[in-house]
């Protein structure tokens, strides 16, 4: 026999976030630092002298480098896409994404269709990514 049991919902009182929490590394500075200490690597210099030429923790390169062998994916893949030149090449692609889905979809957003204005016009989106569309198209221009 089994017992029954009551599952509540626990609501914190202050909503907590990540405002706070600011990675030390911003992913194009963390990009070029670990292209940098494989071209050292490849040279020979030992890691704890690419550490100080770089003037990184030697922890932060070992973990950085544990963190790329554990990508379940194959080493050229992950080496283009966490070089300087993979990670804008990311970027271009996740904002040609947006504003495709921004333009030929409803990307998410409740549609609303050609007739909602009265007069024809298509309203399909609003705020944070219309202005992100919007931006994105002002860029293009």
């Amino acid at each position: 026999m089994k017992k029954e049991v009551a599952v509540g919902t626990i609501v914190q009182e202050t909503q907590r976030g990540n405002d706070d929490c600011h990675p030390r590394w911003e992913r194009t500075r963390h990009a070029e630092l670990f292209e940098r200490y494989g071209a050292l690597q490849a040279q020979g210099t030992s890691q704890r002298q690419a550490a100080q030429l770089l003037n990184v923790p030697r922890s932060t390169l070992q973990a950085w480098q544990v963190y790329q062998e554990s990508l379940d994916e194959r080493p050229a893949v992950v080496a283009f896409f966490h070089s300087p030149a993979g990670l804008a090449f990311l970027h271009r692609l996740v904002l040609a994404f947006r504003l495709v889905c921004i333009e030929v979809g409803t990307c998410g957003i409740r549609y609303k269709p050609p007739d909602y204005t009265g007069n024809g016009g298509s309203v399909r989106s609003w705020g944070s990514p219309r202005s992100t569309a919007l931006a994105l198209k002002a860029s293009m221009a």
